[in-house]
């Protein structure tokens, strides 16, 4: 009870998709300029959002497992508390906003007299990066796993999310002209 009142955070395990999280993570840190945890899970939970994939922390598909220390939470706690909360309100955009903002997303256990693994905003961020495991994998690996492999795979995806978006407005504008001819 101590620890609640204290908010420490503990350890957090997941069971699902281990093996392409281990192949990140060694990319990440192979081809960044110094593995910042904190931003790859930050990239892992956006991209759970964008592919609308949640997946719960218990949820198991191996054997393996990989465990996620405290230490990286009390090491950089303004950060994380920043992205969970950030990626707590991107994951409840449906929600009320008093709600979601001020009693979900920056979620404390001192203040909901719980243990930190199963804070609502924990477990909204970790869903996410979970859920993000498997996209992010596919896209990263999609031509190999060498630099110019990743760097086209990422060039790629940018570009045909440009002319999908550019689709997008010219059907909104062709929309907009029909109507200004009606009347």
């Amino acid at each position: 009870m101590d620890n609640i009142k204290k908010h420490i955070p503990s350890d957090i395990e997941i069971s699902f998709d281990v093996d392409k999280y281990d192949e990140l993570e060694e990319v990440w840190k192979k081809y960044s300029d110094g593995f910042d945890l904190p931003d790859f899970l930050l990239f892992l939970a956006l991209m759970g959002i964008e592919s609308n994939r949640k997946i719960n922390r218990n949820e198991k598909n191996g054997s393996k497992t990989h465990n996620f220390s405290r230490t990286v939470y009390q090491r950089n706690t303004v950060e994380m508390e920043s992205i969970i909360g950030l990626i707590t309100i991107l994951s409840n955009l449906d929600g009320d906003d008093d709600e979601i903002v001020n009693k979900r997303a920056f979620a404390k256990m001192n203040t909901l007299n719980m243990p930190f693994a199963q804070l609502p905003n924990i477990n909204d961020f970790y869903s996410r990066v979970i859920g993000g495991i498997a996209p992010s994998h596919d896209l990263i690996f999609k031509y190999g796993n060498r630099l110019n492999d990743i760097s086209s795979a990422i060039f790629d995806e940018i570009i045909d999310r440009d002319d999908q978006y550019q689709e997008l407005v010219e059907q909104l504008v062709l929309e907009e002209l029909e109507e200004y001819k009606e009347n």
